[in-house]
């Protein structure tokens, strides 16, 4: 993991794992451009209580909010759905548009 990447998650670490920390995780790897702070952003939003808020909803964009939202928090089998940016992403079979798990 990047130098960049690794200050972005002890920053969150600081934060404690929030709502908001996780909005701001999901910003930062936009702005470092990140598939893996990306995916363990949204993995946390999916299980965060409180679900985002309209104002962070506005943030993160709808793609990520559909998928935070539409998201099984806890599947059958113990893994989670996580959405792969609108299938974008390198590794096929982990997206809650598919409904596949990541392992």
């Amino acid at each position: 993991m990047e130098l960049v990447e690794q200050h972005v998650l002890s920053q969150m670490k600081n934060e404690g794992p929030t709502t908001k920390s996780y909005v701001d995780l999901l910003l930062a790897s936009r702005i470092v451009d990140s598939p893996q702070l990306y995916q363990q952003a949204v993995q946390g939003l999916i299980a965060s209580t409180p679900k985002p808020n309209l104002a962070q909803a506005k943030q993160i964009g709808l793609e990520a909010y559909y998928a935070v939202m539409s998201a099984d928090p806890q599947s059958q089998n113990g893994k989670l759905w996580v959405h792969c940016d609108g299938h974008s992403t390198q590794s096929p079979g982990n997206c809650s548009v598919c409904h596949e798990y990541r392992k």
